[in-house]
């Protein structure tokens, strides 16, 4: 609930819901760090992607005190993706890697999905040439799962990707 009151635009009432669940968890490091990425991803969602950064370092962090391998492939892969916003190349590059290592080790496919299309397009950036056609390929993947946040959000990067490199037209549509 906390999430969706974010996702519209309700910090306030996101955050005020997420103290509510807050006080009825035990303050292991799971939960901990489940709490972390909500707050990470409250901010995220209110373009605070400095603080959301440092809500997924935190939620990373407690998922390795818990040895949770999935958060901590997830929250790295958030903190890459609000690295990126922030315009934080590098560092959003290493840890969309650490991310899809762990996923291709733990088969954890979707989340490497969207990791390698995230990866593609910062290697994109710096002119790889095979950029367009992996993010293609992982749009395509992720649309015959019907994955729609994962599709929408790589159609995103398409998209950037097509205006940097001057092609308006396409980029606007893929828009």
């Amino acid at each position: 609930l906390a999430q969706a009151h974010a996702a519209g635009g309700d910090r306030a009432r996101a955050l005020s819901t997420l103290e509510l669940a807050v006080r009825h968890t035990s303050g292991g490091s799971t939960e901990a760090s489940e709490i972390e990425k909500l707050r990470g991803l409250i901010d995220y969602f209110s373009r605070d992607f400095r603080g959301a950064a440092a809500h997924f370092e935190a939620a990373i962090d407690h998922a390795r005190a818990g040895d949770v391998s999935y958060e901590i492939a997830t929250n790295l892969h958030n903190l890459g993706d609000a690295l990126v916003r922030l315009g934080e190349f590098a560092d959003a590059f290493g840890a969309l890697q650490q991310s899809s290592a762990l996923c291709d080790d733990l088969g954890y496919e979707r989340l490497g999905n969207l990791n390698r299309m995230s990866v593609a397009y910062l290697d994109g950036l710096v002119g790889n040439k095979d950029a367009e056609r992996l993010l293609r390929q992982g749009i395509a993947y992720a649309e015959r799962h019907e994955f729609t946040w994962d599709a929408i959000s790589a159609r995103l990067l398409l998209a950037q990707l097509l205006l940097k490199r001057r092609r308006l037209d396409e980029g606007r549509r893929e828009l």
